[in-house]
């Protein structure tokens, strides 16, 4: 089972279905279908890892500490965090309401496409 971990000091390891189910239910705008994409999938059809999917770095890149830091000090000094899925959230309305312009990163249209229409064969 794959697992979504947040580098946070909090129990938000979600699984594959789990992470998908949330963010269908609590955070995507009416009528968006969210697409999961194998990692495998991805790879073969040239999706760049950090570039086109922003914040992904396949397994086989060996870099699963690359994102974690330890905050241990920092708790103990104090630090809280507010809930993953309230930070979820405001990005998204954030996302939806105020930025403006072309994003900077991210697959562009025609690939996303491509992806989209390899998976729903």
């Amino acid at each position: 089972m794959k697992t979504y971990s947040s580098p946070f000091r909090q129990n938000t390891s979600l699984s594959h279905e789990e992470a998908k189910a949330f963010t269908n239910k609590k955070l995507s705008p009416k009528n968006t279908k969210l697409y999961w994409i194998e990692e495998s999938v991805l790879l073969e059809n040239q999706v760049e890892p950090w570039i086109d999917l922003p914040f992904w770095l396949p397994d086989s890149l060996n870099m699963n500490g690359m994102m974690h830091a330890n905050n241990d000090k920092a708790v103990e000094a104090g630090l809280s965090f507010r809930p993953i899925e309230e930070t979820m959230r405001d990005t998204l309305e954030w996302c939806l309401e105020e930025h403006t312009g072309e994003w900077s990163a991210g697959l562009n249209k025609e690939k996303e496409i491509m992806m989209i229409k390899k998976v729903n064969k």
